[in-house]
């Protein structure tokens, strides 16, 4: 699939060569990394929506053609990490207007990025826990987009020997100032942390950034004791259908969960349940059958009635059923429905 995108953004790029020999041209492009960049910041997330990940989720088979059309899914369902870099190594394909290069480049990101998962499938390993790891890759990543968008302006930028300043020195400027970026949190830090950690991810602040006390939901996670707990309480449940393997069920948890305001209501107002269903095991496969769970994550919020056995109304399509990534606000809206 990448392969075949970087083959058309090399020929669509020869077709329109004339035009993207354009400085205008170029500098859109350029603009279009930064703005690829910023998202890979934290600035803003590019998803597909999420009843389209779901549909692409559900794409099964066995075999070489199985597995051949599971891998092209991923691709895209892949777009939410892999979009901006992805757009950059496209768009700066699409300047060179060579197909051979625009092929091999696609080919070769296409194989690296497969390259871990024929490593896990050979081997026992298991991919490292998201945490705040990851946010520095990312920002690597936008910086190297950054780059990629300097190297197209640069051919229209004026030369050393133009500027008031030596080559030297401005190199030397340039280097202390991604310094004092790095160590102002520029690739620690996240756009997703508090206020001033958002502030000092713009502007370089130098200084920790002050933790406030967070609020943790206190997840169960045994059903039948959650549905018991939900019978005996009135409270409705609330399920949240995770795997360790899942990007999306990371992001709900660094988020969406972990937001004071969505933690208090979950834990005043609901029974919360977590179920692990990153190993297929035949309870996993029970309990993803009986609430009818067609991907991950899915987050379930429902009422359990006063019977024996007891029996929980498992919702539909709606606003109690939230399949993919939410954030903070729309599940705190989403929530305060619930009666």
């Amino acid at each position: 699939m990448y392969s075949a995108l970087g083959l058309f953004a090399a020929l669509s790029g020869k077709a329109f060569g004339t035009v993207l020999s354009s400085p205008a041209v170029v500098a859109v492009l350029a603009v279009l990394l930064v703005a690829l960049a910023a998202s890979l910041f934290g600035a803003y997330d590019i998803a597909l929506p999420s009843a389209v990940q779901q549909k692409l989720a559900s794409v099964r088979g066995t075999g070489f053609a199985g597995a051949f059309g599971m891998g092209l899914v991923a691709g895209i369902i892949a777009a939410p990490c892999t979009g901006p870099v992805l757009a950059g190594v496209l768009a700066y394909v699409a300047t060179q207007r060579n197909a051979l290069l625009g092929f091999w480049m696609l080919f070769t990101y296409a194989i690296g990025m497969g390259l871990l998962f024929f490593v896990l499938g050979a081997t026992s390993l298991r991919l490292p826990r998201s945490g705040p790891w990851m946010e520095t890759v990312k920002s690597v990543l936008g910086i190297a987009l950054v780059a990629a968008a300097v190297a197209l302006v640069l051919p229209m930028l004026p030369r050393p020997g133009m500027l008031p300043a030596s080559a030297q020195s401005i190199a030397a400027t340039a280097g202390a100032l991604a310094f004092l970026g790095v160590l102002a949190g520029a690739l620690s830090l996240s756009f997703h942390g508090e206020s001033r950690e958002k502030a000092m991810k713009r502007f370089g602040w130098f200084g920790e950034p002050r933790s406030e006390k967070s609020f943790r939901i206190p997840w169960l996670r045994d059903e039948k004791v959650a549905v018991q707990e939900s019978r005996a309480s009135g409270k409705p449940l609330l399920i949240d259908f995770f795997a360790e393997w899942c990007a999306a069920c990371k992001e709900l948890d660094l988020h969406t969960w972990t937001d004071p305001v969505v933690a208090k209501e979950v834990a005043d107002r609901f029974v919360p349940l977590k179920i692990d269903a990153t190993e297929e095991t035949e309870e996993n496969d029970s309990l993803q059958k009986k609430y009818g769970v067609p991907g991950l994550p899915t987050v379930l919020m429902m009422a359990c009635r006063d019977e024996r056995p007891p029996e929980c109304a498992v919702p539909g399509e709606g606003p109690t059923r939230v399949t993919g990534f939410l954030p903070a606000p729309e599940m705190l809206e989403r929530l305060r429905r619930v009666q």
